[in-house]
């Protein structure tokens, strides 16, 4: 095993590690699923020995940012000539690509895969650790805070929700002056926590009643899929990729991104009837088993990878 490490498109040391590994290798198929990952494998294959035969490079695209032209570092990555195929976390990043002008055909939509998380403490643990009552409400969410995950949308709604044991657990790194300004505001005071970066933080998630993911824009959250594998009913944005996981009232609700106060009426509806929580956790574990199981992605993957064989 080799594990290749770094934060930026040019690193020599690498590329010259994955050339020499092509080399000796001489792989059919090589799949890149970051972009520095990307831009090293095609830096590398650019630089093979004349007359080798060249790998076909497969991308995979997690966000539905466009992919500008006029960015040199696109040109080292997505729209390097060595690409054979685009591969997309979901629908709504594989139209964003056709958008941007990428021959992105249905099939090339490939969910994300999550490992089954093994629960290292207790849900009456990681309350304790975070100052919540054991018998609380949690209304939780993973996220990076930034403005375009929607966490002040989040904890705005939070704020006209009189639930008096309603806590919001909202768990990455960051900083936004609104979302700590919403916390920390007289109807929040006491009922917001915010434990900043947790390492492997999908170890919490099952000390949550329900997983919020109120992004304005989404490819598919991650924390979404590892939220629902665990059985907990998710509310979502309509942003990007979310909807197409979450059948709205059949594996979670789906609310207007930007909406906080159709985002409150949904938590308030999933803390007064615990049944149809129940039946939503039920259906999104399902769900995700249906679409994000590691042999599902696998065996997409495959039939991606002979087709380009074939051609």
């Amino acid at each position: 095993e080799v594990i290749f490490q770094g934060n930026k498109k040019l690193l020599p040391r690498v590329i010259r590690d994955l050339r020499r590994l092509m080399i000796e290798f001489q792989p059919d198929i090589v799949q890149a699923f970051t972009n520095f990952a990307l831009a090293w494998t095609n830096l590398a294959a650019s630089t093979l020995p004349l007359g080798m035969r060249r790998p076909r490079i497969v991308s995979f695209r997690g966000i539905v940012r466009k992919v500008s032209r006029l960015d040199p570092a696109n040109w080292i990555t997505f729209y390097h000539p060595m690409v054979a195929a685009h591969t997309c976390e979901s629908n709504a990043v594989r139209q964003s690509m056709i958008e941007c002008g990428f021959n992105v055909s249905e099939d090339m939509v490939v969910y994300n895969s999550v490992n089954v998380s093994k629960h290292t403490e207790s849900v009456q643990q990681i309350r304790r650790s975070w100052n919540v009552a054991e018998d609380a409400f949690v209304v939780g969410s993973i996220a990076t805070i930034r403005p375009v995950k929607g966490i002040d949308i989040l904890l705005e709604a939070a704020r006209k929700l009189e639930i008096p044991d309603m806590r919001f657990v909202i768990v990455g790194p960051g900083k936004d002056e609104r979302v700590e300004r919403l916390a920390c505001s007289p109807e929040n005071r006491g009922r917001v926590v915010m434990p900043g970066l947790v390492i492997d933080a999908r170890l919490l998630i099952h000390a949550f009643d329900l997983f919020v993911m109120p992004s304005r824009s989404e490819g598919l959250c991650r924390a979404l899929i590892e939220a629902m594998q665990q059985g907990i009913a998710p509310i979502v944005s309509d942003a990007g990729g979310m909807k197409e996981l979450v059948r709205n009232e059949i594996d979670g609700i789906v609310v207007p991104k930007g909406d906080d106060r159709k985002l409150g009426n949904a938590i308030s509806r999933l803390y007064h009837d615990p049944k149809d929580r129940l039946r939503m956790a039920k259906s999104a574990k399902q769900r995700v088993h249906e679409l994000c199981g590691a042999t599902v992605v696998a065996s997409k993957l495959l039939k991606i990878y002979h087709r380009l064989l074939a051609a």
